[in-house]
Parts: structure tokens; sequence; C-alpha cells
């Protein structure tokens, strides 16, 4: 729907200003659009996971944060939302002393 389309064009837009072509741009968010429409729930209905903590994971995790949020929930709840795992295992705050800004931030 009109919606879908918003939150698509946002992800598109900033996943373009992080450096990544629009094709690549396109099959992240064509992706997240497909994932809610199989499951039948909206994106702010679902919990996702990343594996891998490097900086693409991290722009695409940050930039997913924003989608929430234009979905209607605070920074905390999207980011609530958003586990991100790396070699040591998940990020949380019990990590934060060996993680970077960019990780901290998903805590």
């Amino acid at each position: 729907g009109g919606a879908a389309l918003g939150i698509a064009n946002l992800l598109v837009r900033a996943l373009q200003a992080e450096g990544l072509t629009v094709q690549e741009a396109s099959v992240i968010v064509g992706g997240l659009l497909a994932t809610a429409q199989v499951t039948k729930k909206r994106i702010i209905d679902n919990t996702y996971l990343f594996v891998g903590a490097g900086g693409a994971a991290l722009g695409i995790a940050n930039l997913l944060v924003r989608a929430l949020q234009a979905e209607g929930l605070t920074v905390q709840e999207a980011r609530d939302k958003i586990w991100v795992v790396d070699v040591k295992g998940l990020i949380v705050q019990s990590r934060m002393n060996e993680l970077d800004q960019n990780q901290k931030k998903l805590c």
C-alpha cells in the first residue's frame, strides 16, 4: 500500500546516502517488504536479527530504526526490535566497553 511505498522510498534514499547503489538499496528494501508481505505483519511487528556487526550491517540496522520510527515507534522501541550478533555473540549492554560507537547505539 501507500505506507509501504513511503517506507520503501525513505529506505532507498537513506541507503543511497550511505553509499549503496539504487540496485543494492532496492534489494534490501525489497527483502524487508517481502518479509512483511509473507508474514502479513507490518515492519514494526517483526524482530530483526543481523548476523555480523560491520559497517554495512550497522548502517542498514540504523536505517531500519528510522523506518520503524516512521511507522510510529520511538527510537528505543525500534532499537529493541533489532538484534545484532558479532563473532563474540549478541551485542548487549554488558559488552559496552568492547563496542564501538555505532554498535553501542543498538544496545
